[in-house]
């Protein structure tokens, strides 16, 4: 493969990740950790590389340990090493083979030079299998994980510990002389350094060979819901000026709760109001202040679930404010804010106001507050909670 195609397909595979979840697999073995910021802005930032944690995934040859058994095959045994990264099961029935491409039978790599065969020389193992700890995977977290597959029987079993990866076939793709499949399926993390097993299944099978797996992290999904504030519900209603007025208890807003100690009202607005205000995100926005400065201490909740406890979570919105940022809380931790690069949207400019805080209980209640008597002003758009 070219370094032009493998460029390529990596792009498409960020691409995919970013827009389509767990169809966002292509051919190269990686398994690799969410650092995936929060949102900001007009759509957020771009993903940050992301780190690879599987050592040599395409199963090439980077310590000169591969050696021509025959056929431009090698035998590797139980407990070998020789794989760089990787370590032959020690249950393995004979050998499998480490193949180098262009094998004497005209067999190409789906990527790089080098491939594995599960099954040894003709059906010599039948469970042969390979295996490595990842590390610093997120607990609670999903993956993605796909690898390009020729098989004439059963597909390889993959296991991370002991947790089985159900495999969805993906459209073939040809190298060489050799026709390739991605497989590919997800993984819920259950502990920070599990071990990836791939194992042969199918005592008797001739052809089981691997090559390209990629474990990417989904999108880490925020944790808020509604975040900018939108009308899903069709609960908005124009109280003057296009501001809705929201007293203590309301939960017109879907997935929010106007706290029951907001004194007067809040405002639920919609872009554009008849001042010129635009939303950050969305259509709608918050204004914590009320009409004028109505509201000295106005506050929206909702609770988050299915935190786990310990992890470093991501917290961003985005702000207009005249006076003091709104105060944001997560259970009884406060989280301090740090500004952003403002943007525009129509008018208006608003700040990405974003912070960090560990999780001390799985469903914690967010509180964004007012915390300015007189203040005028204290927009407030596009929440989003992720874990780090």
């Amino acid at each position: 493969m070219t370094k032009a195609r493998q460029h390529q397909r990596y792009a498409s595979a960020l691409h995919r990740l970013e827009t389509s979840g767990a169809r966002a697999i292509v051919a190269a073995i990686f398994i690799t950790a969410a650092i995936v910021p929060c949102g900001y802005g007009q759509g957020g930032v771009a993903p940050l590389a992301a780190t690879n944690l599987v050592q040599n995934g395409s199963f090439e040859n980077p310590k000169n340990t591969w050696v021509d058994t025959a056929c431009n095959y090698m035998s590797v045994f139980a407990g070998s090493g020789a794989i760089h990264g990787w370590t032959v099961a020690a249950g393995t029935v004979n050998e499998i083979v480490w193949a180098k491409t262009l094998t004497c039978d005209n067999h190409t790599a789906a990527n790089g030079i080098y491939l594995l065969d599960l099954t040894g020389f003709g059906s010599d193992s039948s469970n042969g299998a390979v295996q490595q700890t990842l590390h610093n995977l997120v607990i609670g977290q999903d993956y993605s994980f796909s690898m390009d597959v020729i098989s004439d029987g059963m597909l390889p079993l993959v296991t991370l510990d002991t947790a089985p990866v159900p495999l969805t076939a993906g459209t073939p793709f040809v190298e060489g002389s050799d026709t390739w499949t991605p497989e590919t399926g997800t993984y819920t993390a259950q502990s920070t350094d599990p071990v990836l097993t791939l194992q042969n299944q199918q005592a008797g099978q001739d052809i089981n060979w691997i090559d390209n797996v990629i474990i990417l992290p989904l999108p880490t999904p925020n944790l808020v819901q509604n975040g900018s504030f939108e009308n899903s519900k069709s609960t908005w209603v124009d109280t003057s000026c296009n501001y809705m007025s929201l007293l203590a208890g309301s939960e017109a807003i879907p997935g929010w709760k106007v706290a029951a100690a907001t004194v007067n009202e809040i405002v639920w607005a919609k872009t554009l109001s008849c001042d010129g205000t635009t939303a950050a995100k969305g259509t709608y926005y918050l204004d914590l202040t009320g009409f004028g400065t109505d509201s000295p201490n106005g506050v929206v909740h909702q609770t988050l679930h299915k935190l786990v406890i310990g992890q470093v979570y991501s917290f961003s919105m985005d702000v207009i404010s005249d006076g003091m940022l709104p105060a944001v809380t997560v259970g009884k931790a406060a989280v301090p804010l740090t500004a952003g690069t403002p943007f525009v949207k129509g008018t208006d400019t608003w700040t990405p106001q974003s912070g960090t805080f560990t999780a001390q209980s799985t469903a914690p209640v967010l509180k964004i507050q007012n915390q300015q008597a007189g203040q005028y002003i204290d927009y407030i758009d596009n929440v989003i909670v992720t874990a780090r």
